[in-house]
């Protein structure tokens, strides 16, 4: 759970720093952001390999699974919420206007060629 705090605070912390850009270095970022993800998709493609979903509670109780989402809301104020949903919407209405298809879930902003915070 460490890892997963840290890692939400640096995603936070990276959509706080896109989101005080200018529009134009907005696009830019996000522009990078969806190259990168475009990249690994395809690089996982060609490899034939399937993103790794971790536990997806598919052994748990309805129940199991309704604790499960409440603690994982619990964890993120209402505020880091409604930023992540705007930066899926701003890079979703980028992916739309390149052509692609919304990205399912949301955005997992890090570094190129990384999944989290700097090591």
């Amino acid at each position: 759970r460490q890892l997963g705090d840290g890692f939400r605070r640096f995603m936070m912390q990276r959509i706080d720093q896109v989101l005080a850009m200018p529009p134009e270095q907005q696009v830019q970022e996000i522009d990078k952001f969806i190259d990168m993800m475009e990249q690994r998709r395809q690089s996982r493609d060609q490899a034939g390999e399937r993103p790794e979903r971790g536990d997806r509670g598919q052994d748990m109780t309805e129940a199991q699974r309704d604790q499960r989402r409440k603690e994982r809301l619990d964890r993120i104020s209402p505020e880091q919420r409604a930023k992540f949903d705007l930066m899926r919407d701003l890079v979703n209405t980028r992916r739309e206007e390149r052509g692609l298809e919304p990205s399912p879930g949301g955005p997992r902003f890090g570094p190129p060629g990384g999944g989290g915070p700097p090591r």
